[in-house]
């Protein structure tokens, strides 16, 4: 019986609670560093992609005039809200070359970037049981 025991249910709940920890902790530590984004958008040319693109929205059609820099701080600024449960995300803003500021994102878009930080929400919430299974 504590064979069965151990085969089925042990060890099952010991792996898995070891990749959901193991998943938090990874989610956890890239997030700190913005997911590497400064060394994708130069590995990945992000920036031709915008000039080339960024035109063709026909949403936000000025974004082209935005900078790197800028890009890399409202890579960052999206990172920051859904890891703080959404917060801030409507309020997320670029410049236009006249000086004023324009909302990054329409509401489907704030929308589906919620629904990305609920989702973070509970992995979090996961993994910490994960670990606590795992410890125990």
């Amino acid at each position: 019986m504590t064979t069965l025991f151990k085969r089925f249910l042990l060890w099952p709940l010991l792996l898995t609670g070891h990749f959901l920890a193991i998943s938090l902790l990874s989610w956890h530590l890239l997030a700190q560093i913005n997911f590497a984004y400064p060394l994708g958008y130069q590995l990945l040319d992000i920036d031709q992609h915008i000039q080339r693109y960024a035109p063709e929205n026909r949403y936000k059609s000025d974004f082209a005039e935005t900078t790197p820099a800028e890009h890399q701080q409202i890579f960052g600024q999206i990172t920051q809200a859904v890891q703080n449960h959404g917060q801030g995300l409507a309020d997320i803003s670029y410049r236009l070359p006249d000086g004023s500021h324009t909302g990054l994102m329409r509401e489907p878009e704030v929308i589906h970037l919620q629904d990305v930080a609920n989702l973070i929400d509970v992995l979090y919430g996961t993994g910490l049981i994960g670990a606590i299974l795992w410890l125990v």
